[in-house]
């Protein structure tokens, strides 16, 4: 069933992957593609004549998004193609690179930023003109998936961070346990503390939070700091969980919340997927503290891609705490 037809979708790092299998699935839903890529022109032409072969539109462009003006360029092609109309963008493009901490250079560290953090804030800010209502941004490092990736980071750091810290791998994880704790009671009462306050500027200050701790994990000298920055990951956590998934029916029309739900789950699923892996991972080539660098970088990515994207939500009606609900007149 052809639902996007019609629609244009920009999906940036489209040539393979993650991106080539999204830009297949929007034009398999009957959206017109624009698959850019950094490098890979061969892999681009490929995934735009499958999409043609299968009856859809595509276009090939090029951008170097490490680069300074890489996405000026790139929405100006975008541009010239869709005219005053995209419907979808899918910043999807991203870059890694497996180095110890102590072997990140400053160049290494400036081609990160610029591809993972710069790239898709100035896209954002270049296409929005020509979003219309009822269009969509997907930034695959959204709060959900960052989230989920920080809390289930540990489990797969235990081993090293035991070493490194010189603990035992039972006492390292406290860092698992505590957060949940926190989390639970957090839950309840940020519900009720964060009152009528907008709750764009709640999930930004949550994103704060999260970037705090995540360098606090990072560039912990010892275990106990370790284990107060995760259990105050909790407090994040549980207003993260509280607040922010009942969200999606105040970012789409009525008609479109179910997916907008959906999608939010999807972030925490894949958080909670490629947390413990990804972090056993990148600490057995470059170190624990590596793998908490990685998780400061998508959770600054995160915060900025909501600065550029989420509109105020405001309250109209608090909840509150069952101590200050007025007293019923006794009946009969």
């Amino acid at each position: 069933m052809k639902t996007l037809a019609g629609k244009t979708a920009l999906v940036t790092g489209a040539s393979r992957g993650i991106g080539r299998a999204t830009a297949l699935a929007l034009a398999q839903a009957g959206a017109q593609i624009i698959v850019h890529y950094g490098h890979s022109a061969r892999e681009a032409t490929t995934v735009v004549a499958e999409i043609t072969a299968a009856g859809s539109r595509a276009h090939a462009i090029q951008a170097d998004l490490a680069e300074s003006d890489g996405p000026h360029r790139l929405a100006r092609q975008v541009r010239t193609i869709v005219g005053e109309r995209l419907d979808i963008l899918v910043a999807n493009a991203a870059i890694a690179k497996a180095a110890a901490l102590e072997e990140t250079g400053v160049e290494d560290f400036d081609e990160l930023f610029a591809v993972n953090v710069r790239a898709p804030y100035f896209l954002v800010q270049q296409l929005l003109p020509i979003m219309r209502k009822g269009s969509n941004i997907t930034l695959l490092s959204s709060l959900a998936t960052v989230f989920c990736t920080t809390e289930f980071l540990p489990v797969g750091l235990l081993r090293y961070i035991s070493q490194g810290l010189s603990v035992t791998e039972g006492t390292a994880g406290i860092m698992v346990t505590a957060p949940g704790l926190l989390a639970a009671i957090a839950a309840p009462f940020l519900t009720v503390a964060v009152g009528r306050f907008d709750r764009r500027r709640v999930l930004l200050g949550l994103g704060v939070l999260l970037v705090i701790l995540n360098l606090a994990a990072m560039l912990a000298p010892n275990f106990p700091v370790l284990v107060v920055a995760r259990a105050m990951f909790g407090f994040g956590i549980g207003g993260f969980w509280a607040i922010s998934v009942a969200l999606g029916s105040r970012l789409v029309p009525e008609e479109h919340v179910g997916r907008a739900t959906s999608m939010i789950f999807a972030g925490v699923s894949l958080g909670m997927l490629i947390g413990g892996p990804a972090g056993a991972l990148i600490a057995e080539l470059a170190g624990w503290r590596t793998a908490f660098g990685a998780a400061l970088a998508m959770s600054i990515a995160a915060l900025l891609a909501q600065c550029v994207s989420l509109p105020s939500l405001h309250v109209e009606r608090a909840i509150c705490s069952v101590s200050s609900v007025p007293d019923r007149p006794a009946s009969g």
